[in-house]
């Protein structure tokens, strides 16, 4: 079966908007486009087991896929689609695997900012020659980085589940991959290979991204901070303030309170949600 590695790079949001032609777009993209030189690309470079092929999804813009296309250049697995019409991204996705009868296979999410382990692919084929239906890879276990200024300020191993950084195995040919559904969204009548003790992947979080933020935060069960000097060789291009063990101890004793006080909140819910039930 083949590996694809999906990921949506400058999409408009909508029909209408013209957000990459304004200044404020291009600054956006050429942001993105630095992170995405410094975390996303070499991590896919670095891959014990590489994927087949690496889609990534533009907007059609000319000055996008030529900066992309520079970027790029050289690696013959990895290939950039420009998006003409916009529509839901699930049916773009969709349209591209029938076109090419890929819809047998197995395809992964990744956001052009954030990054992955060199195991990650190797533990997806040897999750798939295991199988013989179709299965969500689900690894909850991975890294938080918190950038700044191109200097990795704090690091923290943390367990998610349902992350963005799902694998899906098609084996029956059925028109489902990995953007069928959004990433925490998942119907459980999907059988599901979970991994939660090797950390696969890594989300940065930085200053253009608003949607994230480090270590706890929507569905994160648990945050161990660590020296960012310790995964230094994985950005050998970003800086790193290294932390000193006595101000881990510290911040991770802090994390340890929050998850009792969190424990605590959601069992006095319940109890206080039996009592409304039985009135």
């Amino acid at each position: 079966m083949k590996m694809i590695l999906i990921t949506r790079f400058a999409i408009e949001l909508e029909s209408s908007s013209k957000f990459f032609e304004t200044k404020e777009g291009v600054e956006w993209f050429n942001h993105r486009l630095s992170f995405f030189k410094k975390t996303c690309l070499p991590s896919i470079l670095n891959q014990l087991t590489r994927p087949d092929l690496w889609v990534i999804f533009i907007t059609k813009n000319k000055n996008i896929h030529t900066k992309l296309s520079n970027e790029t250049l050289g690696f013959d697995f990895i290939k950039i689609v420009e998006i003409e019409k916009f529509t839901a991204f699930k049916e773009i996705v969709s349209a591209f695997l029938l076109k090419d009868n890929l819809s047998q296979s197995i395809t992964t999410r990744l956001d052009c900012d954030d990054a992955l382990f060199p195991e990650y692919f190797k533990t997806v084929k040897s999750i798939s020659d295991k199988t013989s239906s179709d299965c969500l890879f689900e690894p909850s276990k991975g890294l938080s980085l918190q950038v700044e200024d191109e200097t990795i300020t704090r690091a923290a191993y943390i367990q998610k589940l349902l992350p963005p950084f799902l694998s899906f195995i098609n084996r029956t040919g059925d028109n489902i991959h990995v953007f069928s559904f959004n990433h925490d969204e998942w119907p459980k009548v999907f059988i599901t290979e979970k991994q939660n003790k090797t950390p696969l992947w890594i989300q940065v979080v930085h200053e253009n991204n608003i949607s994230n933020q480090f270590g706890w935060g929507w569905m994160v069960k648990s945050v161990v901070e660590i020296n960012p000097g310790e995964i230094q060789h994985l950005f050998t291009t970003l800086d790193v303030v290294n932390k000193s063990s006595i101000k881990l101890i510290k911040v991770n004793f802090r994390h340890c309170l929050y998850l009792i006080q969190e424990k605590f909140y959601k069992r006095t819910r319940n109890r206080k949600s039996l009592k409304i039930g039985k009135d």
